[in-house]
């Protein structure tokens, strides 16, 4: 990590914990507001288009990462050491044409994810003798996409779904303290395209199980970062790599 840390005299404590979001600039600030604005106005249209048939869910699970999110190498700087976390989040679905099956959603999820029991095991042989307060990821993403249901019989039906996603990261502080320093590395948060793909199993019009893929999308990442080393302030920045969110949901629903 020494080569991400500018103006500060400690590399040696956090050479190992090369993780973070994305500092915004003008350009990606103002595409989040396009995002924030176009999610906003597919929720209206959503409503105003509303009719017998429109469904509302609420579901919960887990989320799994995959790939590069998954990989819990700390030696690698692409690794984004991410176990297994919670998922809960909501679907309003709106049918395109009546009785067609084919259906327009937008949704949006929660999922928390902590690092990995391994990663967190071979960071604390790496920096022995210190407390340390692992991070965790928090992703927000907002899903428009096409929804196809289709009848098995009278209670049991099955869709499958895709879409894309704009996502919202933020990674909670690392904290690592000893006898003599505290340091603190503070993550800014970061904004990325992605996709959704997946599909399920609707019971008695009622209960939802599924499974979904999102691609969330590749986050640049920077931070902050504070030190007490023997009451002496000694603060500093971190930036330039990356990380690449991809996670399989699986989950419990219920149509409200």
């Amino acid at each position: 990590m020494e080569k991400n840390i500018k103006k500060v005299n400690h590399e040696s404590d956090i050479k190992n914990f090369n993780k973070g979001t994305l500092l915004f600039d003008n350009k990606k600030s103002n595409c989040m507001k396009k995002v924030i604005n176009f999610s906003s106005f597919l929720f209206i249209l959503l409503f105003i288009s509303n009719s017998l048939f429109a469904q509302f869910s609420l579901h919960i699970g887990a989320g799994v990462p995959t790939g590069d999110f998954a990989a819990d190498d700390i030696s690698e700087e692409d690794d984004g050491l991410s176990g297994t976390g919670f998922n809960a989040g909501w679907e309003y679905l709106t049918p395109l044409v009546d009785s067609s099956g084919l259906n327009l959603f937008l949704g949006g999820d929660l999922f928390i994810n902590s690092f990995s029991d391994d990663a967190k095991d071979e960071m604390e042989e790496v920096i022995f003798d210190t407390d340390i307060e692992f991070p965790m990821y928090i992703n927000i993403p907002v899903t428009v996409g096409l929804n196809y249901t289709f009848d098995i019989d009278q209670s049991v039906k099955f869709f499958g779904k895709a879409g894309v996603s704009a996502n919202f990261l933020k990674m909670t502080d690392l904290i690592i303290e000893n006898a003599v320093s505290e340091i603190t590395v503070t993550y800014d948060p970061s904004a990325s395209f992605g996709f959704l793909i997946g599909g399920g199993i609707i019971l008695k019009d009622k209960f939802i199980i599924a499974a979904n893929y999102l691609a969330l999308g590749e986050h640049d990442i920077d931070g902050n970062i504070e030190s007490d080393v023997l009451g002496l302030d000694i603060d500093g920045e971190i930036d330039g790599f990356k990380r690449n969110v991809s996670i399989i949901k699986i989950s419990f629903g219920i149509i409200l």
